[in-house]
Formats: C-alpha cells, structure tokens, sequence
C-alpha cells in the first residue's frame, strides 16, 4: 500500500505521490484520521499529531495502512474505519441524504471491495462502479427503497 512521497505542500496540506499514472494526494488530516481508525482496529498507537505535515509522520501513517492490509490478509476481516457509519447496513438501498453542506442527493448505497472498504454512491441500479460517498456525517438519511 505505501507510496512513495514525491513533495509536501504545505500551503494546501497535501501530501503528494507520484506514481505511472501521474499523481495522487492524500490531505494531513485524512491520512491522519485513517491512520488513527486503523490502529485502532489493529489495536496499537496511532501517529503523533504533532508531527503532521512531515515526512515522518507520512512515513508512519503508511506504516500503519501496511500493517493494517497485513492484520486483515491474516484474519480475513476488513477494516471499516472508511465506511459512513450512517450507512452500514443500509447497502443496496437506494437513499436520499441531506449532507453535511445542505446538499440533497438520491443514490443507491454500494461498497466498495479490498481490506478497508469504503461506501460508494451509485447513481442508478444498473451501475456497478460509484464515486466515494462524501458530505457526511448526514443532516438526514430517508431511505426510499430497501
């Protein structure tokens, strides 16, 4: 899972990578947070916020994910700290949610696959890929079908 760090931008809070197909980033904070929900899950210490924004803190941070994908490849489970807790359970139903920005949206609720999974809006029922579900925690969750 490691990537290789390429550049730190400090102005906008990204941690940069890059890799055949161009780049791809990861914000302090959202790398963080996962950092932290995974050791957790695997039940040892999470990073040290105070080093944020540096290589050693990234380095740790992957460090963790790495140890994370092993713990789940050993006891076949998956981690679901990227799962919306408002929507566990609720996969295959089609919702409509107010997200946290006020924003309406109707989607049908899918997950995505590997050791650390993530909820995916799906736009119709014929669809088999989705964009990452994103604006929660929800102002409200109205499920229309089931």
């Amino acid at each position: 899972m490691s990537a290789h760090l390429s550049k730190i931008n400090i102005d906008q809070r990204l941690y940069v990578m890059r890799s055949v197909g161009g780049v791809s980033c990861y914000g302090f904070e959202v790398l963080h947070a996962k950092a932290c929900a995974v050791a957790q899950w695997i039940g040892t210490t999470a990073p040290d916020s105070d080093a944020l924004g540096t290589p050693e803190h990234y380095a740790a941070c992957m460090t963790l994910l790495d140890r994370g994908q092993a713990h789940a490849s050993a006891t076949r489970t998956r981690c679901p700290a990227d799962l919306t807790p408002q929507l566990v359970g609720l996969e295959g139903a089609t919702v409509r949610v107010v997200d946290a920005h006020g924003e309406t949206r109707t989607f049908r609720v899918g997950r995505s696959t590997g050791w650390l999974p993530c909820h995916l809006e799906m736009r119709n029922t014929r669809d088999r890929f989705g964009d990452s579900v994103t604006g929660a925690p929800f102002r409200s969750v109205e499920i229309l079908r089931h």
